[in-house]
């Protein structure tokens, strides 16, 4: 089970996803009063990557599973925290400017993932 909450302002939108949901929606609405004034992005997001994989590992396939569970043994080997993906979007004259950022344990998990796919392409798994 998935937990997917959604909230809505008068000039926002909040989308949350995973365990304790309704919280983080909550909690995105008092950050945003506590910030009421300040100039913020038109976009921006977060994502634990670690909580994606985990929530999804047990539906994925019998081909996903080894590799999904070498990236969370990879992010679980770096300290805590640091397996977050941001995304935010900044408005320029022709549209959107998006920027990705991932810290160091997704970094490291992407390249746990890149050789446990290349391991499996060539039968080791």
């Amino acid at each position: 089970k998935i937990e997917i909450a959604l909230g809505f302002a008068e000039k926002a939108v909040y989308f949350g996803v995973g365990r304790n949901a309704i919280d983080q929606i909550k909690t995105g609405f008092d950050d945003s009063r506590a910030r009421d004034g300040e100039e913020t992005p038109p976009l921006e997001g977060f994502i634990s990557v670690g909580q994606m994989v985990e929530a999804f590992l047990p539906m994925a396939d019998a081909n996903s599973k080894p590799i999904m569970q070498l990236v969370l043994d990879a992010i679980n080997e770096q300290p805590e925290g640091t397996d977050h993906v941001r995304l935010s979007g900044t408005e320029v004259e022709s549209g959107v400017r998006l920027r990705y950022e991932a810290e160091s344990g997704v970094l490291k998990a992407a390249a746990a993932a890149a050789a446990a796919a290349q391991a499996q392409a060539a039968g080791g798994f």
